[in-house]
């Protein structure tokens, strides 16, 4: 078996464990089950962050051809402590976010997100699991009342993955589309 991304292989893992314990420890899987889905947010929305932060990345070197200066910048100013602030994540949609790279950028998916519904889902599972695991690591843990089920946030994990996975394609199609209207125009 292909080795699984690292959210996937943890999902496997714990149905694997909950699937071994025994029906009479129910207090057992319920305790697990509770665990497991805050272990699964929280390393759902880690992956995300790390995703993010590549695909913004690989946009970054392309544009610059690797230049590690202006990378460096990128990771210092857009990302580590300050990656929670690129988005709205009680928002129902990622326009702060569209809206750091310019007016046209933030434009231009609106009016994507507008004709794909099945992207304008990922963006919203996305931020649910982002604002949810905000939630989660600056409130009480072991007492933070989680609502959704093991298998609910891995399917909100899945049905993130296209958006954070066509990040860097969409800063390159819409630059591809900026900067050929910028020679059609003369300029």
């Amino acid at each position: 078996m292909a080795d699984l991304p690292p959210v996937d292989q943890l999902y496997r893992d714990f149905q694997e464990l909950i699937a071994g314990i025994d029906v009479l420890e129910l207090s057992l899987q319920t305790t697990l089950r509770i665990t497991f889905s805050k272990s699964l947010l929280m390393a759902a929305a880690g992956y995300f962050e790390e995703q993010v932060q590549q695909q913004v990345i690989d946009f970054v070197d392309g544009c610059t051809s690797g230049n590690e200066l202006v990378k460096e910048l990128i990771l210092h100013r857009a990302f580590g402590r300050e990656y929670s602030r690129l988005f709205s994540w009680d928002a129902k949609n990622a326009n702060q976010f569209f809206a750091l790279f310019g007016r046209e950028f933030r434009q231009s998916m609106q009016q994507y997100v507008s004709g794909h519904d099945e992207y304008q889902e990922a963006a919203r599972s996305f931020l649910e699991v982002g604002n949810a695991r905000n939630e989660l690591a600056h409130g009480s843990y072991a007492q933070f009342p989680l609502d959704k089920t093991i298998d609910e946030i891995y399917q909100s994990y899945q049905l993130a993955l296209p958006f954070v996975n066509s990040i860097s394609d969409h800063l390159t199609r819409v630059s591809a589309d900026i900067a050929g209207t910028v020679s059609n125009d003369g300029n």
